[in-house]
Parts: structure tokens; sequence; C-alpha cells
């Protein structure tokens, strides 16, 4: 705390980090398994990449992103940003 004496920080948020330290070596690991993308958001990815990469050189049979949520029962907003950060085939 004297390192930053700007930072008010609780007893109690400092005790948690030291505890964090202790456990992990490091304040910022994450606990083993806690990955974010975890294995249905990888088959969600597949099975979006699967349904949009399959449309290519189809110019007037597309599905829209909202066909394609309905279809594999997720978000809009989800099918979107799989579309742009995860689908390659889109960018050959």
């Amino acid at each position: 705390m004297a390192v930053y004496p700007q930072n008010y920080w609780k007893l109690s948020t400092m005790k948690k980090l030291c505890k964090r330290v202790d456990q992990r070596g490091s304040a910022t690991k994450h606990k083993a398994g806690s990955d974010r993308l975890k294995l249905h958001a990888r088959t969600q990815i597949l099975r979006v990449k699967e349904l949009i990469c399959s449309q290519e050189g189809q110019s007037s049979q597309h599905l829209t992103t909202h066909k394609i949520s309905a279809e594999l029962d997720i978000s809009d907003r989800s099918v979107r940003r799989i579309a742009k950060k995860d689908v390659y085939c889109l960018n050959k």
C-alpha cells in the first residue's frame, strides 16, 4: 500500500490479492480450468462457420445471421461476433 498511496484500497481487497498470490503465484493468473472459451462455445463456432462457409458461391441462396441464429438457437449478436472474429472462409 505504501507503493501506491493514491489508491485507497480496502483491507479486504488487499487480503484477497495476497491470498491469490499465495495460491497461484500471481494475482493475474486464472484458476485451472477457468478458460473462457469452453467446449460448448467451440462447438457453436464450428457450427456457425459450417453454415456460413457452406454458402460460398451461392449468391442468391444465402442465410442471414438471423436465420442462422434461429437454426442454432443462439443470439443474432453471437452469430455476427463469430462471423467477424472466427470465420476465415470469408477472408480467402
